[in-house]
């Protein structure tokens, strides 16, 4: 990922997630499927130096609690040699102390092995998911149908993507039944939704004025979603800024993002929040307070243990001469940078 010379020497972490939505329009058969998820994959990369957050906006894709916005599903290929750390004196090797938290719904670790002649030698790949969505036998019939998906794939090339047998015969009259049940209700919620509703109390005009003025667009409706006229975590934390200062009410952003309407938002602040107090000036503590983000960090760390969204956590015994002194300096030092 070190598009720069520059940065050959750097210490970090330096690879790209490459978030990819692949075509399969056009009745493709494998092979060529696979030269169209090459393309693509090649063609994200020469980007590599867009800042996410730029990619964000420009997708603004919708925003949910419950899922990441741009992709759910993480597939690892390992198929580099292990990297190994070489001291004198000292012996490296990892520890295994079980799995770390689930990051996204489901990821798909994939190793390549190689025999000692260094030919192919199969795939080992271990499935993780989140246990808020799917429980170890959900978990396994995927793995199944994955496996299942890439022998037919494999032994015929030649046979479009559409003609893969997935699922067996019961799974598959459930599976067309679920999506016509969720096609009859979607119709209905589109019928639901349609039309545009102008501002009833001077409140809702306030609004109404605010979410135009931050979205820049000429107005907006009390039933307009804030996401799907372009706003973004920032402008939403602009808007909720508006609100806090002009009508001296208390938003937070996890309301916004379930409330994202004008509606929605007079409803949160009927609940009548305090104000945020003003800040002032005092003195500092000799033990500093946690922040609320610092908090929650602490709480799941009681709870959990290692956090997924904040740590990767790696262990390894070593094995040589250590100097306490130096080691302890170290850390010292560490800890007078990072105070809190």
């Amino acid at each position: 990922g070190r598009s720069d010379e520059a940065l050959d020497e750097l210490v970090g972490f330096f690879v790209n997630t490459l978030v990819l939505r692949t075509d399969v329009s056009g009745e493709p058969t494998f092979g060529e499927l696979l030269g169209r998820v090459r393309d693509a994959d090649l063609a994200a990369f020469t980007h590599q130096d867009l800042p996410f957050e730029r990619l964000v906006e420009e997708l603004n894709p919708v925003r949910s609690l419950g899922r990441h916005p741009l992709f759910q599903v993480m597939l690892v290929l390992q198929n580099n040699d292990e990297g190994t750390l070489q001291l004198p004196g000292l012996t490296a090797q990892p520890e295994s102390f079980g799995t770390p938290p689930a990051k996204f719904d489901l990821n798909l670790t994939c190793v390549e092995n190689r025999d000692a002649a260094n030919a192919p030698a199969g795939i080992t790949a271990v499935l993780q998911y989140a246990t808020d969505l799917f429980d170890q036998e959900t978990a396994g019939l995927v793995a199944e149908r994955l496996v299942r998906l890439l022998g037919v794939a494999v032994g015929d090339p030649e046979v479009p993507v559409s003609g893969w047998e997935v699922f067996d015969s019961p799974e598959q009259e459930r599976y067309f039944l679920s999506r016509a049940e969720r096609a009859r209700a979607g119709a209905v919620e589109a019928v639901e939704v349609q039309g545009h509703r102008g501002p009833r109390t001077a409140q809702e005009e306030i609004l109404c004025a605010f979410f135009a003025e931050v979205l820049g667009v000429p107005s907006v409706g009390i039933d307009d979603n804030f996401f799907a006229l372009g706003g973004h975590s920032l402008l939403a934390t602009r808007l909720i800024s508006r609100i806090r200062t002009t009508l001296n009410a208390e938003l937070g952003i996890r309301d916004l993002f379930r409330n994202p309407t004008v509606v929605g938002v007079m409803e949160k602040l009927k609940e009548g929040r305090p104000a945020r107090p003003a800040l002032v000036a005092g003195e500092r503590p000799e033990v500093l307070p946690l922040s609320f983000a610092q908090q929650r960090l602490w709480f799941l760390d009681q709870l959990e243990g290692a956090s997924a969204t904040y740590n990767s956590p790696f262990a390894f015994r070593l094995q040589g001469s250590v100097d306490v002194e130096a080691l302890r300096g170290a850390i010292g030092d560490v800890v007078g940078r990072h105070e809190a």
